[in-house]
């Protein structure tokens, strides 16, 4: 195989050589392209997951707020049960004196 034109097949070589590394060049470009587009998106997403997550922080504050003033409203209510169940023994036995003592008076319950 002889090559009558040595200069020739040199620049095609060149050319070949220029058109693959055009290619090579416009591939990267695009790779980063996508690349940066991909991290846009991901920081965007990490952006929303994070403000999902304070949001979800503030609601489980509130919650946990509420919680214990609920839990002391049913600890001031078990109070107040205990009390009105003190006053209604106290008001059993105070009505329970008073009727033997108006049965002692009278001798007989019906009549003061």
């Amino acid at each position: 195989m002889t090559n009558s034109n040595p200069e020739r097949t040199v620049e095609e070589q060149i050319s070949a050589m220029e058109t693959r590394l055009e290619r090579l060049e416009t591939d990267s470009r695009e790779t980063a392209s996508l690349f940066i587009d991909g991290l846009r998106a991901l920081s965007e997403q990490t952006t929303n997951l994070a403000n999902g997550i304070d949001r979800l922080t503030q609601r489980v504050d509130a919650l946990t707020t509420n919680q214990q003033s609920l839990q002391a409203t049913v600890s001031q209510l078990a109070t107040f049960m205990v009390q009105i169940a003190r006053t209604s023994t106290d008001n059993q036995t105070e009505i329970r004196r008073i009727w033997e003592y108006l049965l002692r008076q009278s001798g007989n319950g019906n009549q003061p």
